[in-house]
């Protein structure tokens, strides 16, 4: 009986060192900012574990304009606004990570964003480039090999902006690159800002953008499966089905989306301006 009982507590010991200590849970106190200018913000976090005493009190200077929305996964705190994101690593109860992006939309344990570009400021043809940032991974682990010269946290005089791993377009995903721009004005792409959605099953959809000339240019639903990880994306691209409206305007294939809902795991409404297109919103399977 000895030995069994010193066996099941040897057993014990080897699936606790195996799997490892309960992951700790946090819970956020209080997270404020205060705007000293326009390049420069105080934010002030204070969070606790829940399973052993331990408590965070932090106050950084960070270029965040204001709070728009932040997710807590696992011990990784992201707080961003319009254009920026900041990580903390409330383990080790600092800043873990900072960078410039556009549009960014915090889906499950992921952040979706396009690459910051300044082409407007020059006579680039710009490119949207759809990055992920994975609140599960390492700061290194969310960089392609290109830029993990660069330091981690950047300064806060820096501009980070290529963090991520693209999963969009493929060409960024083919040649693991953040170059977001191109030569062909026809080949410009932007993403509708309020297109990004979350099917589950790691798969996520935006609205995409094709082209410069009003006439010529197109719109379509972009779909990307990261079931087998950010760096090998599964990309599909669907039609707007346009038969579905009432009226079209010059380009019906340029159709105007206000927003984009998942259905499902398979489906998305569109919602358009009913003035333009007669009905206000339409359904769009998108088949594996």
């Amino acid at each position: 009986m000895r030995t069994k009982a010193l066996l099941t507590v040897l057993l014990f010991c080897a699936a606790d060192m195996v799997l490892g200590a309960p992951t700790e849970r946090w819970r956020i106190d209080g997270l404020s900012l205060v705007v000293n200018s326009e390049r420069e913000s105080t934010l002030t976090l204070k969070a606790s574990s829940t399973q052993v005493q331990r408590l965070v009190n932090l106050t950084t200077k960070v270029r965040l304009t204001k709070i728009e929305a932040s997710r807590l996964v696992g011990d990784r705190l992201a707080v961003m606004d319009a254009a920026t994101v900041v990580i903390f690593d409330l383990t080790k109860g600092r800043e873990a990570d900072w960078f410039f992006c556009a549009l960014p939309r915090i889906l499950d344990d992921r952040i979706v964003y396009v690459e910051w570009s300044p082409s407007h400021l020059f006579s680039y043809t710009p490119r949207a480039v759809v990055l992920v940032y994975d609140l599960t991974k390492s700061p290194v682990d969310n960089r392609l090999p290109s830029s993990r010269d660069q330091p981690i946290p950047a300064p806060i005089t820096g501009a980070p902006i290529e963090v991520g791993i693209p999963v969009y377009p493929e060409w960024n995903v083919r040649n693991a690159s953040y170059r977001n721009v191109v030569e062909n004005p026809d080949e410009e792409e932007s993403i509708f800002p309020s297109s990004v959605v979350s099917l589950g099953n790691d798969r996520l959809a935006f609205v995409a953008h094709r082209g410069r000339d009003a006439l010529s240019s197109q719109n379509f639903i972009v779909s990307v499966d990261l079931a087998r990880g950010l760096r090998a994306p599964v990309l599909k691209t669907y039609d707007i089905p346009t038969n579905e409206f009432k009226r079209l305007g010059q380009n019906p294939r340029a159709v105007l989306v206000n927003r984009m809902e998942a259905i499902g795991n398979d489906a998305v409404r569109l919602f358009v301006p009913e003035s333009d297109y007669g009905i206000d919103s339409i359904l769009v399977k998108l088949p594996d």
